[in-house]
């Protein structure tokens, strides 16, 4: 069984008070007053648009928290195997925006969509096969270039900026990358998926298997 995205133990303070079943009939929403869970299914029907326009496995019913803070950096967290996203709520966003890299640009509204979508993309990989015995370079490849597709082309301009005239390297899509350089990291995935010469078959083959960036751990 893969471990969870980022091996940490994380504690999260709860900002929901009021439990909204999104109409899609997957999400379940939790948050702190009916507009934010509102936000949360909307964002959800967005991700769940964006995974069915290339025709990518349904995604099994999770539950969706809004919180107001975790205990170390993070801004979004699924729990493998619980059928549930943690998302940090848009006020406790905005005042973390020095810290959203390159997504710093984005609206803190849009940048909350988009983190429903990425934990949601890890949500959809977790029912995948991890063919070595920790998927994490891969799983985030596939959230990160989920997010990044998605984006609006008023943020996704800026990105797109950094990754002009980067090479495509599949060397560097692993988990050292990942934990030291996150943005490097995001940037190198897409550069990567945009080489491909289609980004759907891509995916498909991600989430089939056939398709990973981590390498097996040796035994001792």
């Amino acid at each position: 069984m893969r471990k969870a995205f980022i091996v940490l133990t994380l504690w999260a303070q709860s900002a929901a008070a009021v439990v909204v079943p999104c109409a899609n009939d997957v999400v379940t929403a939790e948050a702190a007053d009916p507009a934010l869970a509102a936000q949360i299914c909307s964002a959800s029907d967005a991700a769940l648009d964006h995974f069915q326009s290339c025709a990518l496995p349904a995604l099994d019913p999770v539950r969706i928290t809004a919180v107001t803070g975790f205990e170390r950096n993070c801004v979004g967290l699924y729990h493998c195997g619980e059928d549930w996203i943690e998302v940090l709520a848009p006020d406790e966003l905005e005042q973390k925006r020095d810290e959203f890299g390159i997504f710093g640009h984005i609206p803190v509204a849009r940048f909350f969509d988009s983190i429903v979508l990425h934990e949601m993309s890890h949500a959809l990989y977790y029912q995948s096969p991890c063919p070595v015995a920790d998927c994490v370079a891969t799983t985030e490849y596939f959230a990160y270039t989920q997010q990044i597709d998605a984006l609006s082309e008023v943020d996704f301009a800026p990105i797109a900026a950094q990754a002009l005239d980067m090479p495509v390297r599949a060397d560097v899509i692993n988990a050292f990358i990942l934990y030291m350089a996150p943005d490097k990291f995001a940037l190198e995935a897409w550069v990567h998926l945009s080489a491909r010469p289609d980004r759907c078959a891509q995916w498909r083959q991600v989430l089939a298997g056939e398709i990973y960036f981590d390498k097996p751990v040796p035994h001792p």
